[in-house]
């Protein structure tokens, strides 16, 4: 739930929404096409709240320092790159709105349980694993 007590969804997000992200990935991060390519979608999810704040999501094997990018389908904006803190087994992310959401972690960063179980098996883990969301409000100007 959010600092207000707003409940927080997440679920699987569509592939076309996984295809969007990878196919913007370059252009949106600000990487190279080349450095794109040494990132995979290991998290696709929607993500759902009445309000806007931080998001503090569970996921296996991801440890601080790991190189993560997380693209997210904004209503207003499109698909736009978010800030993210990684910490062990943890990436907060800051939302202005939810919806969409492709984690990408850079090649040889999470475990392979993680990286390379594919897009479908690293989603269902990581809803699983999310069970204990932690979400503050956060204003936004």
């Amino acid at each position: 739930t959010t600092a207000s007590g707003a409940v927080v969804t997440v679920k699987n997000t569509s592939e076309e929404n996984t295809k969007q992200a990878v196919a913007q990935l370059a252009t949106v991060a600000g990487v190279s096409a080349e450095e794109a390519k040494t990132y995979s979608a290991a998290v696709a999810i929607d993500v759902s709240a009445a309000e806007a704040g931080d998001v503090t999501l569970n996921i296996a094997g991801i440890k601080a320092g790991d190189a993560v990018i997380v693209l997210h389908k904004c209503s207003v904006h499109g698909w736009e790159k978010l800030p993210a803190t990684v910490g062990n087994g943890t990436i907060t992310v800051a939302f202005h709105n939810y919806s969409p959401v492709i984690i990408f972690v850079k090649a040889g960063a999470a475990s392979p349980k993680t990286a390379d179980a594919g897009i479908t098996t690293a989603a269902a883990v990581a809803v699983i694993a999310i069970a204990a969301l932690a979400v503050s409000k956060k204003k936004f100007a």
